[in-house]
C-alpha cells in the first residue's frame, strides 16, 4: 500500500501552523537523520551541518517552536522510521522532492526543474566523451543526479535550496559538497567540459555580468544569454545542453542576435522542442538547445518532441522519455536544415518554420507556392465611416469546421482608423497559431478588420477550395515577438500541395465529419444535451408551479372587480387593483428568470493587473482564508509583456520574498469592468462556500496566477483553492451549464453558468483543473493592446 505522504505533510502543517514546503523539510530532515543513524531531530541537528542548515532554516525564518516540534518527534521518527524499512532511502527522499515541487510556490519551484529533462539529457550524453559536468543555477542537483558523469560541480546561490540539494545528492550516495553555494556569473569555476543548466527563465542581470564577458558586441541582459556567453568564452567547455523557453528558438530581437552568432560559428548542433506545461510553475513550453564546439557537419537537428507527455492531471503533463528517444530517431519528427537556411531565415529554429518546405505529397498532388494562389485583399483604409461590424482575432474560430463568419453576429462598434472589407474573402489572424475563416462580406453588408486580423483573396478559384485553404492555414504557427506575430510575407513564402478540387472539398468533409465525432465522443455531448434538456424541464415546471397562485390571484381578482363595481364598494376595487398589480410584478420577476436574459456592460479597456492587484487586498469577508496574487513571469515575457518578479504566490509556501509596493502593470483586456468583477465575485465566493467548509484550518487560501497563452493571444487567470475538491465528475461542460449546482452546499446553480456567459460573450473562454488537493477555475480573455485599443 502507498503510503500517504499528503496527509503527513498536510497534518504537520495544520498542527505547526507552517507552510506545506515547510512540513516536507521537516519530513526530509527526520529521514535524513534517521537514515545516518540520530535518535532524533535534536541530535542530527547538534552534529551534522545538513541538518542543522534544515533545521536554522526552519526555527529563524518560520519560529516553529520546539516544543510544537517535540510532540511530532516521535510520532514523526515512528512513520518515517517505518518508511525507510520498506522503501529506500532515496526513494523516500525522492517523492518527498516531488511532492515539494507540486506544492511550492513558483519562485521556488524554478528550482525543480522536471528530472525527466535530466534524464532526456542523460540520454544525449551518453556517447560523448566529455563528461566533466559544470552546472550553473543547479537547483535540486538533478543534472547531477541523472546524468553520467566522471565529475559533477554544481552551482546554485540560494541557500536553502543549496542545502537542500545537498540532502538530495547525499540520498543518491554522492558527495554533498558537489553542489556549492556561489553566484554562477562570477566565473569562480573554470573547470569542466560540459555545460548543463536550465537558467531561470524571465529574470534579468545586473550590469555586472556584462564585465565578465564580450560575446558578439552584444548586451547580456538575462541569465540564458549570460550562459551561452559563457560557453563560448571558456575554452574547456566543449559541449552545452541549455533549457529554453520555445520563444528563443523563433523571437527576434537579442535572441535573433544570439542565434545568428551561434550558427556563424556553427556551434548549434541541435533543438529539441519539449511540451509545454511539462515545467513547474510555467505553462510555457521549452526546448533543449544542445551547442558542440567541435561540430563536423553545417546542419542543425530540429526535432518535434511536444507531443511526447503523458497526462499526470488535467493541468500537469510529465515529459515521456521513451517518447522523446524515438521522436529524436524518428525521420517523421526530425529535420536537418543547413546553418545557410536558418541564416536567411532571421536564424529561426523553429521546428514547424520548415516542416511544411520538407513535405513530401502524393504523385497526385500539385505542389504551389501561396503567394500564387492568394493575395492581399483590397481594403478601404480611408472609408469616413463611423461605426460598423467589427471582426477581431476572438470572432474567428479556433477550428476551420464552423463555417462562415456570421456577420449579423459581429458587434457594432466605431471604426475609425480600421480598414473596411466590402467583397467576400478569407479572414485569418496574424497572431499566436493561425485561425482562418471565409468571410461573405459585400458592399451591403461590409466588415472592419482590427490590425491583427487579415484578408485574403482566392486567385484560382477554379484550384482551390476555400474551406480546404482555411484548413491548411490554420496548421500554421506565428513566430515573432510580441504576440508571436504571423508575418505576411512568411505565409506567402509557404508552400502547400494541392490535389483535385473535388479531393480537396472531399478531404475537408471527411476531416469535419471527422473532428465532429470526436469532439462528441470527447464531451460526451449525448449525456450533456439529455441533462440540459432534464434541467430545463424541470426549470419549467418550477416555474409554472410558482406562478400558479399569482395566477389566480389575477383570475379572482376580475370576478371580485366586477362584484365591487355593481356594489359601488370603490375602497375594495382598489385592494383588489393593488394585489393584481403585486401580482403582476411577481410575474414579471418569474418570467425574467425563466427566459434568463443576460444583459452585459460596454467592453472597455481594463488593466487586468491592477484589478488582480486590488483583488489580493479585497474587502472580502475573508474569517479563514487569503487571496494571493502573481504573474506567471515567463509566459508573459514569451509575448514580450511586463511582469512582476521575486513574488511567490502559492499558499503552500512562503513570502517572503514578495516584492512590496507592487506598481500595476501595462496588462489590458477588453471587457465590461463589472461583468469582469461579477464573473470573479462568483468564483470567489463559490470557492469560499464551497470548499473552505472546515471551521478549524487557517491554512485555506486562493491564489491567483495571470499567465499568457501564446498560441491563442489569450490572459489565462486561474483561481486556485486548496479547500475541497471539485464534486466527482464535474466537467468544464457541466461547470458552465445552468442549474449545474456543486453537490450538497450547492446554491442555485447559476455561478459556473455566469462565470461562462461572461467570458464567452466579450470573446474568452473558461475551463476547471483538479489538481493534488486543488481545484481551480481558469477564465480566459483576450489580450488588448491600449496603445492601439485593439484586442489581440
Amino acid at each position: 500500500m502507498t503510503f500517504d505522504y499528503f496527509k503527513l505533510i498536510n497534518s504537520i502543517t495544520i498542527e505547526l501552523k507552517c507552510s506545506l514546503s515547510e512540513s516536507i523539510r521537516l519530513i526530509m530532515l527526520c529521514a535524513y537523520c534517521i537514515h545516518h543513524g540520530y535518535k532524533s531531530i535534536e541530535d542530527g541537528v547538534m552534529n551534522d551541518n545538513i541538518a542543522h542548515a534544515i533545521y536554522h532554516r526552519l526555527h529563524n525564518i518560520y519560529n516553529i517552536s520546539l516544543e510544537k516540534e517535540s510532540r511530532f518527534s516521535e510520532i514523526l521518527y515512528m512513520e518515517m522510521g517505518t518508511q525507510l524499512k520498506i522503501n529506500q532511502y532515496t526513494e523516500v527522499i525522492e517523492t518527498l522532492f516531488e511532492q515539494w515541487n507540486l506544492m511550492a510556490g513558483r519562485g521556488q519551484r524554478e528550482s525543480g526543474m522536471p528530472k525527466e529533462i535530466a534524464q532526456l539529457s542523460a540520454h544525449l550524453m551518453k556517447d560523448w566523451k566529455e563528461k566533466d559536468i559544470f552546472n550553473p543555477y543547479a537547483g535540486f542537483a538533478s543534472f547531477g543526479i541523472f546524468c553520467p558523469n566522471t565529475s559533477y560541480h554544481g552551482e546554485e546561490l540560494n541557500i536553502d535550496v543549496a542545502t537542500l540539494a545537498k540532502l538530495r545528492l547525499d540520498a543518491h550516495g554522492m558527495s554533498i559538497n558537489d553542489v556549492e553555494v556561489a553566484d554562477s556569473t562570477r566565473f569562480e569555476w573554470l573547470g569542466g567540459n560540459v555545460m548543463v543548466a536550465m537558467p531561470p527563465f524571465a529574470d534579468k542581470l545586473v550590469d555586472k555580468a556584462n564585465s565578465f564577458v564580450n560575446f558578439s558586441n552584444f548586451k547580456i541582459n538575462n541569465s540564458l544569454e549570460f550562459l551561452i556567453a559563457q560557453f563560448t568564452a571558456l575554452p574547456g567547455l566543449r559541449k552545452a545542453i541549455l533549457v529554453t523557453p520555445t520563444a528563443f528558438s523563433y523571437q527576434i530581437g537579442g535572441y535573433k542576435i544570439l542565434r545568428e552568432a551561434l550558427l556563424d560559428q556553427n556551434l548549434i548542433d541541435s533543438v529539441i522542442e519539449l511540451p509545454s506545461n511539462i515545467l513547474y510553475g510555467t505553462s510555457i513550453p521549452c526546448s533543449l538547445l544542445v551547442l558542440n564546439k567541435d561540430k563536423s557537419n553545417q546542419d542543425v537537428k530540429i526535432v518535434d518532441a511536444r507531443e511526447c507527455f503523458y497526462q499526470h492531471s488535467k493541468s500537469i503533463r510529465i515529459l515521456d522519455i521513451k517518447k522523446c528517444i524515438e521522436s529524436i530517431t524518428s525521420e517523421h519528427t526530425t529535420l536537418n536544415v543547413s546553418t545557410s537556411d536558418i541564416l536567411k531565415d532571421n536564424g529561426n529554429l523553429s521546428y514547424d518554420f520548415y516542416k511544411r518546405s520538407q513535405l513530401v505529397y502524393p504523385d497526385t498532388y500539385k505542389k504551389y507556392s501561396l503567394d500564387d494562389l492568394i493575395c492581399r485583399a483590397f481594403a478601404d483604409s480611408r472609408h469616413g465611416d463611423e461605426n460598423g461590424r467589427v471582426i477581431t482575432v476572438s470572432n474567428l474560430p479556433f477550428t476551420p469546421f464552423t463555417g462562415e463568419i456570421k456577420i449579423e453576429d459581429l458587434e457594432i462598434a466605431s471604426v475609425a482608423g480600421l480598414t473596411k472589407i466590402s467583397h467576400p474573402c478569407i479572414i485569418m489572424s496574424t497572431i499566436g497559431q493561425a485561425r482562418a475563416a471565409i468571410c461573405p462580406a459585400s458592399q451591403d453588408n461590409p466588415v472592419y478588420l482590427k490590425p491583427n486580423i487579415i484578408a485574403w483573396d482566392l486567385l484560382m478559384f477554379d484550384l482551390v477550395d476555400a474551406n480546404y485553404l482555411c484548413l491548411e492555414l490554420n496548421k500554421i504557427s506565428a513566430y515573432g515577438t510580441y504576440a508571436n506575430r504571423i508575418r505576411v510575407n512568411d505565409i506567402l513564402k509557404m508552400e502547400i500541395g494541392l490535389p483535385s478540387k473535388e479531393e480537396q472539398i472531399a478531404i475537408f468533409t471527411e476531416a469535419k465529419e471527422a473532428y465532429t465525432l470526436v469532439k462528441a465522443e470527447e464531451l460526451g455531448l449525448a449525456e450533456i444535451i439529455q441533462s440540459m434538456k432534464a434541467e430545463y424541464i424541470n426549470n419549467v415546471r418550477n416555474r409554472k408551479h410558482d406562478m400558479a397562485p399569482y395566477m389566480r390571484q389575477l383570475s379572482s381578482g376580475f370576478k371580485l372587480i366586477n362584484t365591487y363595481i355593481d356594489r359601488e364598494d370603490y375602497a375594495s376595487i382598489k385592494n383588489v387593483i393593488a394585489r393584481q398589480e403585486d401580482a403582476f410584478k411577481r410575474l414579471q420577476e418569474l418570467v425574467n428568470i425563466l427566459s434568463d436574459e443576460e444583459e452585459f456592460g460596454n467592453p472597455e479597456i481594463v488593466n487586468i493587473d491592477e484589478f488582480l492587484l486590488e483583488l489580493e487586498n479585497s474587502p472580502y469577508d475573508k474569517v479563514n482564508y487569503k487571496i494571493l496574487y502573481d504573474t506567471d513571469s515567463p509566459s508573459l515575457e514569451a509575448l514580450g509583456l511586463p511582469f512582476h518578479t521575486s513574488h511567490s504566490n502559492n499558499c503552500v509556501s512562503d513570502n517572503s520574498d514578495v516584492e512590496p509596493n507592487r506598481e500595476p502593470l501595462a496588462l489590458w483586456v477588453n471587457i465590461g469592468k463589472l461583468d469582469l468583477k461579477r464573473a470573479v465575485d462568483n468564483i470567489i465566493s463559490y470557492a469560499a462556500q464551497h470548499g473552505f467548509v472546515d471551521k478549524d484550518r487557517t491554512d485555506y487560501c486562493i491564489w491567483v496566477t495571470l499567465s499568457a497563452d501564446t498560441h491563442k493571444g489569450t490572459f489565462n487567470i486561474n483561481f486556485t483553492n486548496n479547500g475541497l475538491p471539485f464534486p466527482e465528475g464535474l466537467t468544464k461542460e457541466r461547470y458552465g451549464m445552468l442549474g449545474e449546482k456543486a453537490g450538497k452546499t450547492g446554491r442555485n446553480g447559476k455561478g459556473g453558468y455566469i462565470v461562462r456567459s461572461i467570458v464567452e460573450h466579450f470573446g474568452g473562454d473558461y475551463d476547471i483543473l483538479v489538481g493534488n488537493e486543488t481545484s481551480t477555475v481558469r477564465i480566459s480573455l483576450p489580450i488588448a493592446n491600449l496603445d492601439e485599443n485593439e484586442t489581440l
